[in-house]
């Protein structure tokens, strides 16, 4: 019987051109990709309606296409050619890679591999779009089952978010062969709405609240606040070093650290991994009066 899906075939000796009691079968085999560089000798094991012998592509160097085996009797140490045959061994299925992304975590996984030869070991090789392969890592694969790899891997080797790759490279007797390849994403800080508080026009005093945070798969280790006015440019412009309280972020603004300029104010919100990657979460505008109201205008960075 044939699975193009594993990359199998498997082969039946019957009929009268056996001695009464051979003490084994013995099968070479090989592709007819590059001679007999992958020729191994498979023993048939004997069944009540003959003799059987599983061939896999994945131990022939994961070749598909021709294959030839040969069957012979051993009896007394002598060997004995019974017969020959030719056929055609295909796979249905392509190997391929993913990836789970959980926290800074990443489950990789290749499947539908039968392919990789027996004995080879296979790698994951990984790295972050947003500076090239400067963080490039080599991550050794375990086995789980027929064509089936797989890794647990730690990002903040890494240290970064967005866009990944990872190519899968199965090797052996010294020699390297790319198996698959596929990208995957790890989530970095998102959402975040700025609202102002206890707004006091004649202190001219107010307070900036974050709200919505996401931290993503390195969290959120500060958020800095530029505050300006619209006068002169930025001028008078101020981080602000935000607090943290629940899941909130706040700041107390005082226009008196902006020169006591009155009129539009322009507020950002930058929240930083980690690993010191900042991200713009949020923006607003307000305008302050003297002795007046003031009205907001707020930007979500989703």
């Amino acid at each position: 019987g044939q699975d193009d899906a594993a990359g199998t075939v498997t082969l039946r000796l019957t009929g009268p051109v056996l001695s009464s009691a051979p003490a084994g079968v013995s099968v070479p085999t090989w592709s007819e990709q590059n001679g007999q560089d992958d020729i191994i000798w498979h023993r048939a094991e004997k069944k009540a309606d003959g003799w059987y012998v599983t061939i896999r592509a994945a131990d022939h160097k994961g070749d598909a296409g021709t294959y030839h085996s040969h069957f012979y009797e051993e009896s007394g140490g002598k060997r004995r050619l019974l017969c020959a045959v030719t056929y055609t061994l295909r796979y249905s299925e392509h190997p391929a890679v993913s990836a789970v992304v959980s926290a800074a975590r990443a489950e990789l996984s290749l499947q539908n591999a039968y392919g990789v030869s027996s004995g080879s070991e296979v790698f994951f090789a990984v790295w972050g779009a947003a500076g090239g392969q400067n963080d490039i890592r080599w991550y050794s694969a375990e086995k789980a089952g027929f064509g089936t790899w797989k890794a647990s891997i730690d990002l903040k080797n890494h240290r970064e978010t967005g866009n990944y790759y990872v190519h899968v490279y199965a090797r052996k007797d010294g020699r390297q062969a790319f198996v698959a390849g596929n990208t995957f994403q790890v989530r970095g800080i998102s959402g975040g709405t700025v609202s102002i508080l206890n707004q006091d026009d004649t202190a001219g005093t107010f307070t900036v609240r974050l709200s919505g945070l996401s931290g993503g798969a390195f969290g959120v280790s500060r958020v800095l606040l530029p505050v300006w006015s619209g006068r002169n440019g930025q001028d008078d412009i101020r981080w602000y070093p935000m607090r943290k309280s629940g899941s909130d972020w706040y700041a107390d603004i005082d226009y008196l650290h902006h020169k006591g300029d009155q009129g539009d104010y322009y507020i950002h919100a930058y929240a930083y991994d980690a690993y010191g990657t900042a991200v713009l979460a949020a923006a607003a505008e307000t305008e302050v009066k003297a002795g007046g109201s003031s009205m907001l205008t707020a930007q979500t960075n989703a």
